[in-house]
Parts: structure tokens; sequence; C-alpha cells
């Protein structure tokens, strides 16, 4: 009798010590299974700061995330990515998932500068295949441009273009090197470019017909609307946003009753 109080005993006290977070994770599983976010929140937030086992930290840690997203906590994943990227960032692989996501997290945000510090950042420590890379720079180039950066913007658009082994993409980035030159009035340089484009079989419709809205909306600075109409007409059916180009279609036949000869 004396034997069987003295185990119970020692089980007990075994009991206390175990730290409470032991069952947490498998806890946050179930949780997660139905659909309770904020539990499981609350159950791997204690578990991280109990558990040392490198590997069951990362599966916390990416449920801690998914959580976080299910309820539409931006701010939260980009802390706890952020949290993961100092914990991992020795780990080739892992560190490559975290900087995916926390990338497309500072993007979701609409914090460029730091989402470009991250694709640079991804570009640095892992491989990527030509593609990838050359996405990753058409992103930044986006971002640069938004900003009016425009020599930035060129920089990472022509990485694109030398990084890139699909045409199409290929396409895009010369569609890209061309809206940014129009942009700061280098017409030649676009019109180039678009010309380039254009002489592309392997270029997306939806490329084509922004090309042919942008090439339209240059030959309308120029003063040359015949072509300008001719280029809106042809965009028409390709653009992405087809009622874009009909409004400029109908300012033409508006504002222009007769329209110039096209230029030979």
């Amino acid at each position: 009798m004396r034997l069987l109080l003295c185990l119970c005993l020692v089980c007990v006290l075994c009991a206390c010590e175990r730290p409470a977070s032991t069952g947490d994770l498998s806890a946050a599983q179930e949780a997660a299974e139905q659909r309770d976010w904020a539990h499981v929140a609350r159950l791997l937030q204690r578990y991280l700061r109990e558990e040392n086992e490198p590997e069951k930290r990362w599966t916390a840690w990416n449920l801690l995330v998914s959580a976080s997203q299910h309820m539409g906590e931006d701010a939260w994943v980009i802390d706890y990515l952020e949290s993961m990227l100092q914990e991992y960032g020795d780990d080739g692989a892992h560190t490559a998932d975290v900087l995916r996501r926390l990338g497309e997290g500072y993007e979701k945000t609409r914090q460029w500068d730091k989402a470009s510090e991250t694709w640079l950042h991804l570009l640095d420590v892992t491989e990527l295949t030509p593609d990838e890379a050359a996405r990753l720079y058409r992103r930044m180039g986006v971002y640069h441009h938004q900003a009016h950066n425009f020599a930035l913007a060129e920089d990472m658009f022509e990485m694109c273009a030398e990084h890139t082994v699909s045409a199409a993409l290929l396409s895009e980035c010369r569609y890209l090197l061309a809206d940014v030159h129009a942009t700061q009035g280098h017409m030649d340089e676009a019109s180039s470019y678009l010309d380039k484009v254009l002489g592309m079989p392997e270029t997306t419709p939806d490329i084509r017909g922004r090309a042919l809205l942008l090439k339209g909306d240059m030959y309308e600075q120029q003063g040359r609307r015949s072509e300008a109409a001719q280029a809106f007409e042809e965009a028409l059916p390709l653009h992405p946003n087809p009622a874009v180009v009909q409004s400029r279609i109908d300012y033409l036949k508006k504002h222009s009753r007769s329209l110039a000869p096209a230029r030979p």
C-alpha cells in the first residue's frame, strides 16, 4: 500500500514539473481542425515560449502564421515571419520559404521597400531558376515605377529581360521597359521596345493589348490620331480591361470628326 502511494506521489510530482505547454501543439492542431483560430494562436504562443526543439518549433510557427492569416491579421503574420527569419536565418531551405512568404506579406501591406529588400535577400541566399529570378526583378521594377524611381525601375526590368529564358516573360519585361520610358517622355526608346514586343509571336494577348494601347497613347500625343485610332481598335479585343480602350476610342471619335490619314 505504501509503495502504491509513493508511486502515485511520484507521478503527481512529475506531472507538476512537466511544462504546461507539452500538449499545446497537439491541442492547437486539433483546434485548427475545428477552425478555432484564436484558440490555436493562444496555445501556440505559449508553446513557443517553452519548446526548444527546432523542427517542432517550425511546425508551431507555421501553424501560428496560418491561424493569423485565417483571422485576417496581416500585421501578426508579418511579425511572426520576421521572428521566424531571425530564428531560421542560417537554414537555407527554411530561410527561402520564410522570405517568400514575408515578401508577399510586405506586398499585401504595401510595404514596397521592405518587399524589395526581402526579394534581394532571397536572390542572395538561394538558387533560383532564371525565370524565378526574372519575376522577382519584375516585381521590384513595378515597385520602383510606382514610386517614380524610374532609373531603378529600368534597372530591374532590364535584369528581368536578361535573366528570363521564357519568351513570353521577355516580352512582358520589354513592355514594362517601354512603359517606364514612355512615362519619362523617352518616346524613341519606348517605341523601340514596343516594336520588339509586338514583333514577338510569343507575346501573350494581354501584353499585346497593353502594348497596343500604349502605342496608341504615344501616337495620340504626337498628333497621329488615325494611327492612334487603329492601335486602339487592335487593342480592344486583347486588353484585359476593354472598357479603358473603348473610352479612348470614344474620346478620339468625339474630338476628331475627321482623322488625318495614317502615315505610310
